[in-house]
């Protein structure tokens, strides 16, 4: 609770511990120990430029990017390594269905020390694959748009459009989008 205080969380993982579809009272308990420590330590007196920064720092930090961030430099260097040592891993690496934009940014920024003379090779590969999705990605947005042209009217959807809006969002994030749940309709039982 000490660095969960000091942290607090991002928009982004607030939003998910809410939607993992969890039980609310470990987020309530957090929650509290938090609040209590913001008006404990920034709220109880006039704010100082020393408050203010504080408070500054506490918007743009989260306790669970904070975990992350190191882990998956370390998961990066190992991609890297394996890629660069093990043929078997470097067929299993090129043959991903994809890698997100915001991964592919951390890998290409992170792989040129631990790949040296082979990073130009791992560079074209993961660029290629990530294009590779991106294409078809644009083809499945292009396809669901023009499934609301008047000239296809009556033709079914490509199954691979259906999905498209939540893929690119995947894709461009590394998020899973969230999707609208339809209403409940009403029967007899429900009413």
């Amino acid at each position: 609770r000490i660095e969960t205080n000091r942290a607090g969380f991002c928009e982004r993982h607030f939003g998910m511990m809410l939607t993992s579809g969890r039980a609310r009272l470990p987020v309530a308990l957090t929650l509290e120990s938090h609040l209590i420590d913001v008006r404990e330590k920034m709220l109880s007196k006039k704010p100082d430029k020393k408050i203010l920064e504080a408070m500054e720092k506490l918007e743009h930090s989260c306790f669970v990017c904070e975990y992350i961030e190191p882990h998956l430099a370390r998961a990066i260097e190992t991609v890297c390594l394996s890629y660069r040592n093990e043929p078997e891993f470097r067929k299993l690496y090129e043959s991903q269905p994809f890698i997100c934009l915001s991964h592919y940014r951390l890998i290409m920024q992170n792989a040129k020390k631990p790949l040296g003379k082979d990073y130009d090779l791992f560079a074209e590969v993961t660029r290629r694959l990530v294009k590779k999705y991106a294409d078809s990605l644009q083809e499945g947005i292009t396809q669901f748009r023009d499934a609301f042209d008047y000239r296809n009217a009556g033709k079914p959807m490509p199954a691979e459009a259906r999905t498209s809006i939540e893929s690119t969002i995947e894709f461009l994030t590394s998020r899973p989008a969230a999707t609208r749940k339809e209403p409940e309709k009403k029967t007899e039982e429900n009413q």
